[in-house]
């Protein structure tokens, strides 16, 4: 599709093929053989869109009766951010127990809620109405771990496979 000597993928392109990787039903291997590219390359892609993805927590509760246009109205408003450009935005109830999370995947808009049985989230501090996580914290937290305990480890990429 891209070929030519070393293949030169455009990142319009790049993020295409790992959108499609996100479709129901689809294979890592399906997805690669479709494009021509090796599934070790295709896992770097997504790892490297997984690195860049914007986290942005509301600090403050939201009313949970709200669902996908409710919050995604939210996002806008409370957070001055735009709820379509596939940043994941997490909203808090008043028990601390519960969250929700939007994001737009391309095609349209992706609401998951989460409830901890026995446990409640650790709570960001209020300040501007929203704050940014890292990939490592957003998964603590999620988790319903202490995410202000938790750093990423900072590990150089190596050059070459030893």
């Amino acid at each position: 599709m891209y070929a030519s000597g070393r293949r030169r993928w455009p990142d319009e392109v790049k993020a295409l093929v790992v959108a499609d990787t996100l479709e129901p039903g689809a294979t890592m291997n399906a997805v690669a053989d479709r494009y021509g590219v090796q599934p070790n390359q295709l896992s770097a892609w997504r790892r490297l869109a997984w690195r860049g993805m914007r986290i942005m927590v509301a600090t403050t509760p939201v009313d949970f009766r709200k669902r996908h246009d409710g919050l995604a109205v939210l996002a806008q408003s409370m957070l001055a951010e735009d709820p379509f450009t596939g940043t994941i935005f997490v909203f808090r109830a008043k028990r601390a127990g519960r969250l929700k999370t939007l994001f737009w995947d391309g095609s349209g808009l992706v609401m998951a809620y989460k409830r901890l049985e026995a446990d409640s989230f650790a709570r960001p501090a209020v300040r501007d109405g929203a704050m940014a996580l890292g990939r490592t914290q957003f998964e603590a937290f999620f988790a319903g771990l202490d995410w202000r305990r938790v750093r990423p480890l900072e590990a150089p990429e190596p050059a070459v496979a030893e």
